[in-house]
C-alpha cells in the first residue's frame, strides 16, 4: 500500500476482553483474575505486529470501543434483543461474569497509559461506536485507513476500499477486494444474506428455514433484498423460499434491518465526543504502565517491556508525525 497511507485500529473491546478472559485461568496472588487484562494487552500487542508487517503503513492511533449497556435503539425496536443472553446463570457463571466485568473496566481506566484509546458511552455497544468512529475518521482524512479487530461479522458490512476488517483467530484480514474469495458472497451483499439468516447470538431470527447456505444461494442468485424479492416467482418455487413472501417474514425482514444495519446509527448524539477523542493526543507513560503491570502481577509483559515500549511510542509518535 502507498507510503503516504496512515492506519487507524479499532479494537471491539468487549469481544477482545472476553474471548482473553476465557482462554487463560490467571489471578494475582490476591485472587483477583487477571485473563481479560493480561489477554487483552497481549492481543493488542500480537494484532499491532501482525497489521504493521502485513500492510506496511504506519499505524497513527489505536482505539478501543467498548459496550456500555445493550442498544437503547434497539431494545426499544425489538424489546427480545440480547434476551436469550439473560437464560439462568450458575453461580459459577455469575461470578465468572462478575470477574470480567470488573476487568473490562479496569481495562477501560488503565488502557490510556499504554498510549491507548479507549471510547465507550451508556446505551450504546462497541459495534456502533466503531460504526460511528470508522466514517468519522474517513472522512476526516484522506490518508487515513482504519481495520476493525474483532470476530464479530456483523462488522463486515462496514468493509470499504478504506475500511477492513481483521480476525485475531483466524488471522485473516478481510478486505473488498478479497471478500467474496473468502466467505463466498461478495461484500455489498453481506448485510442482506445477515437480514435473511438473523443473528443467533444477538437473539435476532431469521427467515424460518433461511439458514446460511440459502441466504448466500439468494443473494448470489438475485443479488439484495429488494432484487431477492423482485423475483417472486423463483421464490414460489419452493416451500423454504416462498415463505419470505409472507406477510409476517417480510416484518421480520424490515425489522432485522433496523436492527443488523450499522447505518441506522445516529451519531449526533456522540459526534462532539467523537471528535474530541480523535483529537486527543494519546501518550505512552511508561513508568505508570509499569506499576500497573506489577500491581496486577503481568510479568510476562514486564520481562519484555523494552520491545513493547518501541512499538507502543511509534504509535503514539506517529500521531503526531501525520
Amino acid at each position: 500500500m502507498s507510503n503516504d497511507k496512515v492506519l487507524h485500529i479499532l479494537f471491539d473491546g468487549n469481544n477482545t476482553a472476553y474471548r482473553a478472559n476465557c482462554t487463560t485461568e490467571l489471578y494475582t496472588s490476591l485472587g483477583e483474575r487477571t485473563s481479560a487484562i493480561l489477554g487483552t494487552l497481549n492481543i493488542t500487542h500480537s494484532t499491532l505486529m501482525q497489521l504493521s508487517k502485513l500492510l506496511e503503513i504506519p499505524v497513527k492511533e489505536v482505539i478501543y470501543a467498548w459496550d456500555m449497556g445493550h442498544s437503547e435503539r434497539r431494545k426499544a425496536i425489538y424489546p427480545e434483543y440480547k434476551s436469550n443472553r439473560k437464560k439462568d446463570k450458575s453461580e459459577d457463571d455469575k461470578i465468572w461474569l462478575g470477574e470480567f466485568i470488573n476487568q473490562a473496566n479496569i481495562l477501560y481506566e488503565n488502557l490510556p497509559l499504554f498510549g491507548l484509546k479507549c471510547f465507550r458511552k451508556q446505551g450504546w455497544e462497541g459495534d456502533d461506536l466503531i460504526s460511528c468512529l470508522s466514517k468519522a475518521i474517513t472522512k476526516k482524512s484522506q490518508n487515513a485507513q482504519v481495520v476493525i479487530v474483532s470476530t464479530d461479522e456483523d462488522f463486515h458490512q462496514l468493509i470499504n476500499d478504506r475500511v477492513m476488517v481483521y480476525s485475531p483467530i483466524k488471522q485473516i484480514l478481510f478486505t473488498r477486494e478479497n471478500y467474496q474469495s473468502l466467505t463466498g458472497i461478495p461484500q455489498e451483499l453481506f448485510l442482506s444474506y445477515k437480514i435473511l439468516k438473523g443473528d443467533s447470538s444477538d437473539g435476532i431470527d431469521g427467515i424460518s428455514g433461511v439458514g446460511e447456505k440459502t441466504a448466500k444461494s439468494l443473494v448470489n442468485s438475485y443479488g439484495n433484498l429488494k432484487g431477492i424479492l423482485s423475483h417472486r416467482e423463483d421464490l414460489m418455487k419452493s416451500k423454504r423460499t416462498a415463505r419470505i413472501l409472507t406477510a409476517e417474514s417480510l416484518a421480520v425482514l424490515d425489522r432485522n434491518d433496523k436492527l443488523i444495519n450499522l447505518d441506522f446509527v445516529d451519531n449526533t448524539p456522540i459526534q462532539g465526543e467523537v471528535e474530541e477523542l480523535l483529537s486527543e493526543i494519546p501518550i505512552l507513560d511508561s513508568r505508570i504502565a509499569k506499576d500497573f503491570l506489577r500491581k496486577y502481577q503481568l510479568s510476562s509483559i514486564l520481562i519484555k517491556w523494552d520491545s513493547w515500549a518501541r512499538l507502543l511510542s511509534e504509535v503514539a509518535d506517529n500521531f503526531n508525525l501525520y
